[in-house]
């Protein structure tokens, strides 16, 4: 689709995308200061629908997580951070 924009409107697709670029890393330095203990992962290209357009990476992703906060016995682990705590 963007190779047939012309160059007009592949400026403001430009424009658009590079302000929710920022919006993005906002949100992603938001959740990263306000929940310090949780994980980001980010897969680079992934779609909207990650499940669909990188189903791999989303699995390895997920198994990793989970395995790590999971002890042999498939008990919950409890040596984790707390979260902020509440007022």
């Amino acid at each position: 689709m963007y190779a047939t924009m012309d160059d007009s409107i592949r400026r403001l697709a430009d424009s658009s995308f590079k302000v929710r670029l920022r919006e993005q890393n906002a949100v992603r330095t938001r959740l990263q200061r306000e929940i310090p203990h949780a994980p980001v992962v980010e897969i680079p290209a992934a779609a909207h629908a990650i499940f669909h357009s990188h189903p791999k990476a989303v699995f390895l992703k997920l198994r990793s997580f989970l395995d790590s906060n999971t002890k042999p016995s498939g008990q919950r682990r409890t040596d984790r951070k707390s979260g902020p705590k509440r007022p």
